[in-house]
């Protein structure tokens, strides 16, 4: 059906060079016995067999048969198909031209002592037109191929956009369902630190409402975030709480996802620290070095702590969110001893991620 589809339906392009293909051989043949005509004439019966071949030679015989390895059955048709095109032509030459010329020799087409250089020509036309199908067919599949792999690759930005889009998503309930039931605690001890808490959400809102649905931040603004959450934290443990932040990126122009750090922050709290511990402590640390980013969050464990798998939800996500940014271009390792959790993160920099925001 392809083939038929082939042959019937030709384009503008196979329509030319055929025309142009008959012109050639009536001028170059015509040219030895000055019978442009007759040898025009003669070159048009015969084009329908040698188009026929040429079709034959490039859609079936290249594609199905060389392409496909199956040299043995490419030759054995190949053999077929010149026998079959020659029987035809002597079948056209026999019906037109002899019985035409009524068993004349005097009055043939003067092509008729030509036939074997006509022969060689129409092989060669029908070799070139194979090579021309050949290579525009290559040339599509090529294009095929570059659409394919251009929708592949947009297709898996939009999927990673929509990861992205559904980790970050996460986050805001859990950070906010985590904050709100710090604030519940405050308000049923009825804390005078309850209205300062409250501010200090009040700007932790306006961080996820307007700087959160960006796809990337500043770092300085990030970790502006910490040290507010940090700071809200700190109002449940009174003077229990030792903590040590020590910030050296205030030149840094590296930019962040929003909300990339903070699960390391939180899980500091959520799994570490416990104002009903005792004495505990949390040091934070973040600084740049000559092509990475370093940030690390070591707390005190109390007596009893929480049996969660590799940190809970907020790590989890951490490690997906990190795996879509930073490909091969981060570390997160964790350690953990009977009095304290350590995590450390580096993120390798780029040069466009050095750029101003």
């Amino acid at each position: 059906m392809k083939l038929l589809n082939k042959i019937y339906r030709p384009s503008i392009w196979e329509f030319a060079y055929w025309f142009f293909a008959l012109i050639f051989i009536a001028i170059f043949l015509g040219h030895f016995h000055h019978e442009y005509q007759n040898t025009f004439l003669f070159s048009l019966m015969l084009m329908p067999v040698m188009v026929s071949f040429s079709y034959f030679l490039a859609n079936f015989l290249i594609r199905e048969l060389w392409q496909k390895g199956l040299r043995r059955k490419f030759w054995l048709y190949l053999f077929y198909g010149l026998v079959t095109a020659t029987w035809f032509q002597l079948m056209a030459i026999m019906v037109f031209f002899i019985s035409l010329a009524e068993l004349q020799y005097k009055n043939m087409n003067p092509m008729m002592d030509d036939l074997s250089l006509l022969w060689v020509i129409q092989i060669m036309i029908a070799t070139v037109f194979t090579v021309i199908i050949q290579l525009k067919r290559e040339n599509q599949q090529q294009k095929a191929i570059q659409r394919l792999e251009s929708d592949a690759f947009e297709m898996k930005m939009r999927l990673k956009e929509l990861e992205l889009n559904a980790l970050k998503e996460q986050i805001h309930p859990h950070f906010l369902f985590n904050t709100l039931n710090n604030l519940y605690g405050l308000a049923l001890e009825k804390s005078e630190k309850l209205p300062e808490a409250l501010l200090r959400l009040s700007q932790l809102l306006d961080f996820l409402v307007y700087q959160s649905q960006k796809e990337y931040i500043p770092l300085g603004t990030e970790l502006q975030l910490i040290q507010d959450y940090i700071a809200l934290e700190t109002l449940r443990f009174e003077e229990r709480l030792e903590s040590r932040i020590e910030i050296s990126t205030k030149e840094s122009q590296f930019r962040i996802s929003p909300f990339l750090l903070f699960p390391l922050v939180e899980n500091a709290f959520k799994h570490g620290l416990k104002p009903a511990s005792g004495s505990t402590f949390l040091s934070v640390k973040a600084w740049m070095e000559k092509d990475s980013f370093q940030f690390e969050v070591i707390n005190s464990l109390p007596e009893k702590p929480l049996q969660t798998k590799n940190g809970g939800l907020g790590l989890i996500n951490l490690k997906q969110r990190l795996e879509l940014h930073y490909p091969k271009n981060y570390q997160l390792s964790y350690r953990k001893t009977a009095e304290q959790f350590e995590v450390s993160l580096s993120i390798k920099i780029k040069e466009n991620e050095q750029q101003p925001v």
